[in-house]
């Protein structure tokens, strides 16, 4: 079993996460609508669970701190979690 691609826990929760060519990484908020996850919106992310390198059999665990103070706990396949990586440096 893969990563869900979800926003697991806190603020979005139960949303899909999307993206992923080209540093495009986002929550999807309805029809057509993203909450893009790059340098502008988030604050801060940590891998949980293991080292950046690490991915589980479930994909990565990303905590995502946003710079409106909201907070989120992703389950991301390797795409995604590259893609939110490069676009977050």
């Amino acid at each position: 079993m893969g990563a869900k691609n979800r926003v697991i826990n806190g603020n979005y929760a139960g949303s899909l996460v999307v993206g992923g060519g080209s540093s495009n990484a986002g929550i999807s908020l309805g029809f057509l609508k993203q909450l893009r996850l790059n340098s502008t919106t988030v604050e801060s992310y940590e891998v949980l669970g293991g080292t950046a390198g690490a991915m589980s059999k479930n994909g990565y665990q990303v905590k995502i701190l946003f710079k409106d103070g909201k907070k989120s706990l992703l389950e991301v396949d390797d795409k995604l979690y590259k893609a939110i990586v490069q676009a977050c440096f």
